[in-house]
């Protein structure tokens, strides 16, 4: 579940402009992040999946998106302990996740640009 729009305001002291520019940021950024993983994790690139998974949670975290949390959560665990052939349906639970996300930000861009 992701925070709604008072509690996203909250998190940035009400400042709309902000908000709209971070979910912006999200929106563009999150596809291309979630490529990379993607393909960290089919090369069997550790380092690289701790690291993307890492920052894709980091990125989603401002948002309160707690399925995206856990599931980054769970790929950068296993990636740490090297064990990157369980990944793959955390990997999908992350895309059904971040698909999830970016629909509800986007109706956070509308309702904040009403």
């Amino acid at each position: 579940m992701s925070a709604g729009i008072s509690d996203l305001l909250a998190r940035v002291d009400g400042d709309r402009d902000l908000l709209s520019g971070l979910i912006e940021i999200f929106l563009t950024d999150a596809p291309g992040m979630l490529v990379d993983l993607r393909c960290s994790v089919e090369r069997g690139d550790a380092a690289a999946v701790r690291q993307q998974a890492h920052l894709l949670r980091g990125s989603a975290g401002l948002f309160g998106a707690a399925g995206t949390l856990a599931a980054a959560m769970a790929i950068e665990t296993l990636a740490k302990d090297g064990d990157l052939a369980a990944a793959s349906p955390h990997l999908r639970m992350l895309e059904q996740e971040i698909v999830y996300l970016t629909g509800h930000l986007r109706r956070v861009i509308a309702k904040l640009a009403a």
